[in-house]
């Protein structure tokens, strides 16, 4: 039965460790494309505001 809590205590590490990666790749990304948005020519920029 302690295995068993140790084996729950794993699965639950795992599974914020792939929320945590998820949503890095997701703040990421809209970095990404901020700093595209920003490299762009203005009027460019205006537009999407």
């Amino acid at each position: 039965q302690h295995g068993l809590g140790r084996d729950e205590v794993d699965r639950r590490a795992d599974g914020g460790r792939a929320c945590y990666e998820f949503y890095f790749g997701v703040i990421r990304s809209y970095l990404k494309n901020t700093l595209s948005l920003l490299k762009m020519p203005t009027p460019i920029i205006l537009r999407y505001f």
